[in-house]
């Protein structure tokens, strides 16, 4: 599990370093990386499947790229996209498209459903952080509206 964990700190890193992050936020944007892979990690030897500790997952990178996005004054959807990396199913994608080639139908359909519950857990769980998020501002700015 540690290795799986540096390997997700470098692999963020090198995503990072190709959109050309700040200096100073690339450690707390690897980060992110590597404690989402490790939370996927933990809640897939306790939940069954992949969509649910995927959510978990994600949900927890769109949380902790929004505090940090606040906290460094930076975008949150790129700290985002750095902390979902090591969820992205390119294993999926690859042997689904590997498949269509040699049109193996059964297993396109086996890997392409894998890879949209990983990429439907993605994004509800930065729907949810984000629509939480926007309710709670708008209940803020009421509540300063009444003051």
């Amino acid at each position: 599990m540690i290795f799986a964990l540096v390997v997700a700190f470098f692999s963020t890193m090198g995503f990072a370093l190709l959109f050309h992050l700040r200096p100073k936020l690339l450690v707390p944007a690897c980060m992110g990386g590597m404690l989402s892979w490790g939370l996927f990690l933990v809640c897939s030897q306790y939940l069954e499947g992949i969509f649910l500790p995927c959510l978990i997952a994600s949900t927890f990178s769109a949380l902790y790229a929004q505090l940090l996005a606040m906290r460094v004054k930076a975008p949150m959807a790129v700290l985002y996209i750095l902390a979902v990396v090591p969820l992205i199913p390119g294993s999926g994608l690859f042997n689904s498209m590997s498949n269509v080639v040699s049109s193996n139908w059964d297993m396109v359909m086996h890997y392409g459903q894998i890879t949209a519950q990983y990429a439907c857990a993605i994004a509800f769980g930065m729907a949810v952080v984000t629509a939480a998020s926007y309710a709670l501002e708008v209940v803020r700015r009421k509540r300063n509206q009444q003051r």
